[in-house]
């Protein structure tokens, strides 16, 4: 994948409360959040033009309840996730759509898993390697340990350089590096080994 251009931005408390009177110049209603035209008017205010096909995606994937919207204060938090999605966006649901096989909106450990060890020569990715590698995207961007990728968690880890999707990005993982987490996922194995000595 080509080099991500890299949008963390940390905003002051004062930043934070200006950009947030910004948007709520564009919550017609006044109740606290932005439908797909209202999203659409603040990002061509800020010159991001994006087509109202993208940015009812955007809506889809971001809105948590299932109403049409974005609360307001959601928009502050995810100001970095917003970014990447209006410059990658088309890449980014295409990949989340990949991985997200029974299509609820979420991707679990086991969907991407299975992507990941499902390629042919190059890119596919060795079980036992990809296993340590989803578990550490699990416990640096699974924000409310439920053992699933919401499409902002998918993004914050994407923007961070942490998520790959071809065999020349693979991170260099030394397998004896294996977490706890990592002996959950593995099939039990039986507790006889033989054990081989060493000098």
């Amino acid at each position: 994948m080509a080099e991500q251009e890299s949008f963390e931005v940390e905003l002051t408390d004062g930043a934070r409360e200006a950009l947030k009177n910004w948007l709520e110049m564009f919550d017609k209603n006044g109740d606290g959040k932005l439908n797909a035209d209202e999203l659409q008017d603040y990002l061509e205010d800020i010159h991001i033009y994006l087509n109202p096909y993208n940015v009812k995606e955007l809506v889809k994937y971001f809105d948590r309840n299932g109403d049409g919207k974005l609360s307001i204060d959601e928009l502050v938090e995810e100001l970095d996730v917003l970014n990447q999605h209006c410059i990658h966006g088309d890449d980014l649901i295409h990949a989340f759509r990949v991985f997200d096989t029974n299509r609820d909106g979420t991707l679990s450990f086991h969907e991407m898993l299975a992507i990941l060890t499902a390629g042919k020569g190059k890119y596919k990715w060795d079980k036992e390697l990809a296993i340590v590698y989803l578990t550490q995207l699990e416990r640096d961007y699974d924000k409310n340990k439920d053992g699933r990728f919401t499409y902002s968690e998918f993004v914050d880890a994407f923007q961070r350089d942490k998520f790959c999707f071809k065999e020349e990005d693979k991170p260099k993982i030394q397998k004896a590096k294996i977490t706890e987490r990592y002996k959950m996922h593995k099939t039990p194995e039986p507790t006889h080994h033989h054990s081989a000595s060493k000098k």
